[in-house]
């Protein structure tokens, strides 16, 4: 924060009048480089500058499609380069009808690292060295806010509102660091505008108003239908589709519908979950979208962890299919337990190859089981997704998982709105 005072001490010497003059300049001749693909970080640091570079700017570079929902489109593209002066990971672009309305920048993310005092030192640092680069683009000292919904504890969040962009500076300590900007005037803006701040109080029946937050870091989607455990490993399907339908409020018969879309229910070989959800969703009249791990992988791709905690925060559950094993299964049951009684509990580190190798994952042309969730809710603190699995019996429904879990052992993904 020194730095920052320093920053502006110099800038309040130079003529304002001048300095913004020349600040326009730069970020022209900047824009122009960055769309013949001379500099993808000096197109984004252009973006705090000029706002009519929002709607005519094209992206520079190479970008390649992120799973999750078609609408709105996300693109994403390697960061080789600081952006603001840091180093970043890689950046998202999100259009509407062809026009860039939101940008985000990954700086720093815990993936398998351990999250240690030197990494949280590390992130504090390169958070001192992007608000001190995003000043000196904005112009205007930045502002503490509060942090979104659902945000881990100690989670620091600085906001600069300038002439052509919101941005938002977030740091969740020992997990992530990440910047995310919007056009100045664009309408609830995503990054947390004055706009975003004044929209109207949740409506009753509204499915945000159902999200839980816990003084834990949990934010969880309450509401959802307790059904009958499934008497047959196949009916997990079933249950999983009925979980989604009630808490929709649909009120077709599902396992109607499932059985016309070939499900049976003494059938425990043959993976019906595909034709179910397709079947389901046509029922309800809903797009559902949905991404499986070959097809992920041969895009270069992992699941979108960001995507997946957005559409939660809708208040929208997701179905997902992974790789199973009991004994998995019985370690994640055994842990949710003993975390009841013991939140300082821990799942291994992902980091520890002896823990990553007993996750059930996708081998081709291999003999796995496969087994359906509904995901609820995560933990941004603790790396964590909240599973429920509507065919076991009520005290073994809900368990934990790490985040890089969750990736590792996708078959696949359904993101099925609810209108």
């Amino acid at each position: 924060m020194d730095v920052l005072i320093v920053f502006t001490k110099t800038m309040q010497t130079i003529d304002s009048s001048v300095a913004r003059g020349l600040s326009k300049c730069v970020a022209v001749l900047l824009l122009l480089g960055a769309a013949r693909g001379e500099s993808l970080s000096l197109f984004v640091e252009g973006l705090a500058q000029q706002a009519a570079s929002w709607q005519t700017t094209p992206l520079p570079g190479e970008w390649k499609p992120v799973a999750g929902p078609p609408r709105p489109a996300r693109k994403e593209a390697p960061a080789a380069e600081p952006v603001f002066g840091t180093a970043a990971q890689r950046i998202v672009a999100t259009e509407d009808a062809g026009k860039l309305t939101r940008l985000d920048v990954l700086f720093m993310e815990r993936g398998t690292a351990a999250a240690d005092a030197a990494l949280l030192q590390a992130m504090r640092q390169a958070a001192s060295q992007a608000a001190t680069g995003v000043q000196a683009k904005v112009g205007t000292p930045g502002q503490t806010v509060k942090p979104a919904a659902g945000a881990a504890a100690g989670t620091v969040v600085q906001e600069w509102s300038g002439e052509a962009a919101t941005i938002r500076l977030t740091l969740e300590p020992g997990a992530r660091l990440y910047l995310s900007m919007v056009p100045r005037q664009a309408p609830g803006a995503a990054a947390g505008s004055a706009a975003a701040k004044t929209k109207p109080a949740a409506q009753k029946g509204d499915l945000k108003s159902r999200l839980e937050e816990k003084a834990n870091g949990d934010v969880i989607i309450t509401g959802l239908p307790e059904l009958e455990p499934a008497n047959f490993s196949s009916e997990n399907i079933l249950r999983a589709a009925q979980c989604l339908a009630g808490y929709y409020g649909w009120t077709m018969d599902v396992e109607a519908v499932a059985k016309d879309a070939g499900w049976v229910a003494a059938d425990g070989v043959t993976d019906r979950t595909y034709e179910v959800m397709m079947a389901m969703a046509k029922a309800a009249k809903v797009e559902v979208t949905d991404y499986g791990i070959v097809r992920l992988q041969k895009a270069g791709q992992k699941l979108d962890l960001l995507e997946v905690r957005r559409w939660l925060d809708k208040g929208r559950p997701l179905i997902y299919l992974h790789a199973h094993s009991n004994v998995r299964a019985d370690y994640l049951i055994d842990f949710n337990k003993q975390y009841a009684q013991n939140p300082k509990l821990e799942l291994p580190s992902p980091k520890d190859p002896a823990e990553n190798s007993r996750w059930p994952r996708h081998v081709e042309d291999a003999t796995y089981y496969t087994k359906p969730a509904v995901i609820i809710g995560y933990n941004r603190k603790r790396g964590e997704f909240i599973l429920k699995y509507p065919g076991r019996i009520p005290e073994n429904q809900v368990i934990r998982m790490r985040e890089e879990e969750l990736s590792a052992s996708l078959l696949r993904i359904y993101y099925i709105p609810p209108n």
